[in-house]
């Protein structure tokens, strides 16, 4: 998974979803912080075959809600 992102210190939460399921997870960090959008990149690995969605999302510093957050599905065949 590649993009690009504007968010606080540069670094965000993401989330591979199988339907509810979170299938994995962890931190990245794009290659600059706000207010330039940097870019990131996101190792998978090898899925399974099926329906999946990434959900890319940053926490509030202020009160630890998700202040931003991006879902894109896509399939493996």
């Amino acid at each position: 998974v590649t993009g690009q992102a504007c968010v606080f210190e540069a670094q965000f939460t993401w989330e591979l979803l199988q339907g509810s399921m979170v299938v994995k997870s962890g931190n990245t960090t794009a290659s600059i912080a706000c207010p330039d959008y940097g870019t990131y990149t996101i190792t998978l690995g090898s899925l399974p075959s099926g329906s999946y969605t990434i959900r890319l999302y940053d926490l509030s510093m202020k009160d630890g809600s998700v202040a931003y957050e991006t879902r894109v599905p896509f399939v493996v065949s």
